[in-house]
């Protein structure tokens, strides 16, 4: 071997991790760049005609579309670069991939003590490439990376003990997206339980944090209501459920009637859910901190689904917890496949009009099988880590 040819080899040996993380973020955005042309039907429904109804800041004086006023803020400030409408929401969207990717992996690393850089590039590749991420920023145009990057941060600043960053990253969370609202409850079960910080600061931080964002709308005439106005609107869409495999699916089929008979029933059966958790895990004095955080985040998520309403990209968060806690957890490897390869059914009958021939009843009957098996296992402390 030439005495160059060794130098080289010795080089890349030493920085090799970092050359696959710069390789994967390459091919990672080649994927993105292919999706860059493809338009769906929320696209040409709702994100063109928004685009259109917001050509400069001046146009936010008025409400647009069901997004939040950072969100409108934000198709404001892309009509200043040069990017066509498709490809600039997308561009923002594809940016919070690799956001997203960064904070799962250092979530992963917080409970590792050893090669911490080569499991971060595992769960940052195992994110990027993983097709409901991808196709949701690259091909569907939609917003979920962004509000979901800011609750993956809550989670790590709040085991860090972090807890005032843990709020600001929650209170940005819900400043683009209502469903952050389905981690919430793990910081009060946090805070029932360990007592770590004020419930009342906690809130406070979270509204002025989510206002902070809003602030462009504000000063070009917005309402100081309008950023609850909108998650309140969000609400009465009378589905119950919408192209998610709900626990509804096996009783009702999705219609206004039904949704009226439903609604009240579905959201009473998840808070009395969540709070008979609640009392188990006090009574029960089971660990909720460092990975089994994780593991109460997830159930808590999969809880919240069965709230009526749901639509095929709310388990957007539980999908990427699952996957994140695989890299802990190897008992956990099913129960993310599943979830996945669910969610990405529902992308695939959306987005493309594939059709499985498979009664829906069937798609929700594994869904809710794999979220009882899951509260089986943790609340027995099934979950052993590895």
């Amino acid at each position: 071997m030439l005495k160059i040819e060794k130098k080289i080899i010795n080089h890349i040996e030493r920085y090799i991790l970092i050359y696959f993380l710069i390789f994967i973020s390459t091919v990672a955005f080649i994927i993105r760049y292919l999706g860059r042309s493809f338009i769906s039907d929320d696209m040409q429904r709702f994100l063109l005609p928004w685009w259109n109804a917001i050509p400069d800041f001046n146009s936010l004086s008025k409400p647009v579309g069901d997004y939040n006023l950072i969100y409108q803020s934000i198709i404001a400030f892309l009509h200043y670069l040069p990017f066509n409408p498709v490809s600039a929401y997308k561009v923002v969207s594809c940016i919070f991939d690799y956001v997203l990717a960064i904070g799962c992996g250092l979530l992963v690393i917080e409970f590792k003590n050893k090669n911490r850089l080569f499991i971060f590039s595992l769960v940052y590749s195992s994110v990027l490439f993983l097709p409901t991420v991808f196709l949701n920023s690259a091909f569907w145009g939609q917003a979920d990376s962004i509000y979901s990057s800011f609750v993956i941060l809550s989670l790590l600043f709040l085991i860090r003990g972090r807890y005032n960053i843990a709020f600001i990253c929650l209170g940005f969370g819900f400043a683009f997206k209502l469903q952050t609202v389905f981690i919430l409850p793990v910081f009060c079960f946090y805070y029932f339980i360990n007592k770590k910080f004020s419930l009342i600061k906690m809130f406070l931080i979270i509204i002025s944090s989510m206002y902070a964002l809003c602030i462009p709308g504000f000063l070009f005439g917005r309402s100081l209501l309008e950023p609850l106005e909108i998650y309140l609107y969000q609400t009465t869409y009378k589905n119950l459920y919408r192209d998610f495999p709900s626990f509804w699916a096996l009783i009702a089929p999705a219609n206004s009637y039904t949704y009226s008979l439903f609604k009240t029933i579905g959201i009473l059966t998840t808070i009395t859910i969540l709070a008979s958790g609640l009392v188990y895990i006090y009574y029960k004095k089971l660990d909720i901190s460092k990975i089994n955080l994780i593991y109460l985040s997830i159930w808590i998520c999969y809880t919240c689904v069965i709230l009526p309403g749901m639509h095929e990209r709310y388990a957007y968060v539980i999908d990427l917890l699952l996957l994140s806690a695989c890299f802990c957890n190897k008992n956990l490897k099913f129960f993310a496949l599943i979830s996945i390869l669910s969610s990405l059914s529902r992308y695939s009958i959306y987005l493309f009009t594939l059709d499985f021939k498979t009664p829906f009843t069937i798609f929700a009957l594994v869904y809710i099988i794999n979220y009882l098996s899951f509260s089986y296992m943790y609340f027995n402390n099934k979950f052993n880590i590895n």
